[in-house]
């Protein structure tokens, strides 16, 4: 049995586990060998045409005797701690940056972390964010140029 993250529920052989795997992993599902009464198994193409289906429902009695891929916990939690470690990072270069007395822009900001795939807006409110965060600390920012700034 394949049980998505919606807690919908899908009959199919175990024949079928290898092909799974895959689905599985990357969509969090769960897969379990179940005991069912009656149940509607599905072979693959029928399977992925009732994955599909938003609205497929299955209202079988059925009893798990393994669990061969349990579903993932916090899988948001993950993302959001991966994407807070790029943001201080960013962070942590513009201060660097005001430090040493270079000045700052929204472009060399996104030169520097391309690999990010953020766009200028978030760059530059990561370069608002700090030049504040100076700012209220008593330090003096300046405007050099349009988006570039330096610490006087």
């Amino acid at each position: 049995m394949v049980e998505t993250t919606d807690s919908r529920k899908f009959f199919t052989q175990e024949k079928n586990y290898p092909q799974l795997i895959e689905f599985a992993n990357t969509f969090n599902a769960q897969i379990s060998v179940v005991e069912a009464v009656a149940p509607q198994v599905l072979d693959m193409i029928p399977l992925a045409t009732a994955i599909s289906d938003s609205t497929y429902k299955v209202n079988t009695e059925f009893h798990v005797i393994e669990t061969k891929i349990k579903r993932r916990q916090n899988q948001k939690n993950i993302k959001i701690h991966k994407v807070t470690n790029k943001q201080q990072m960013i962070r942590d270069f513009i201060l660097e940056q005001f430090d040493s007395g270079k000045p700052v822009s929204i472009f060399g900001i996104a030169e520097h972390f391309k690999n990010y795939d953020f766009g200028l807006a978030c760059y530059r409110n990561h370069l608002l964010q700090t030049r504040k965060e100076l700012k209220a600390n008593g330090k003096i920012i300046i405007k050099v140029d349009i988006g570039c700034y330096r610490m006087k």
